[in-house]
């Protein structure tokens, strides 16, 4: 019995080293970095990808101040007499004044403030009149959606519209 249970005692022993070594040998694939070297994953802290991310927008907030101007619509038509001005308010905000009037034809007007999004897009909309303006490359581009009751006769607020001051 005492034989017996001296081996059995030494299974247990023998099992437990074995199975300390495959604890090791699993913790070094799940760890690489070799003991007493820090492990360096490939995968970035959550935290940290948020302040980098903020920081973008950040950046790029500050940044929009580079639209402030006047700008005139990109158009071959004749007898167009338009003008959009930008100003830059801070928190995403933009006052613009919008103008656009062709003799005997349409006239148009807004005097008032848009929102920019994260991505240089910028949205109006107020009394029947939504606008996307799209700031790329020193240029602004709107789109007007579904009309807008700020314009009076056949035209569009939708244009490209070049810095002209």
């Amino acid at each position: 019995m005492k034989n017996y249970s001296t081996l059995l005692l030494l299974w247990f022993i023998l099992n437990a080293c074995g199975n300390k070594e495959a604890t090791t040998s699993d913790s070094t694939l799940a760890n690489p970095a070799a003991p007493g070297e820090e492990r360096n994953d490939s995968e970035e802290d959550p935290e940290e990808m948020q302040d980098e991310r903020y920081e973008a927008d950040e950046q790029a907030y500050r940044d929009l101040d580079q639209y402030n101007g006047v700008y005139a619509i990109q158009t071959e038509s004749e007898g167009v007499n338009a003008s959009l001005t930008l100003e830059y308010k801070g928190e995403r905000v933009f006052s613009f004044e919008l103008f656009l009037e062709v003799a005997d034809v349409c006239t148009g007007r807004i005097n008032d403030e848009f929102f920019m999004d994260r991505t240089q897009h910028g949205f109006y909309d107020r009394e029947g009149c939504l606008l996307h303006f799209n700031l790329v490359e020193g240029k602004v581009e709107i789109e007007e959606v579904d009309g807008c009751a700020f314009m009076k006769g056949e035209c569009t607020f939708s244009s490209t519209w070049v810095r002209s001051e």
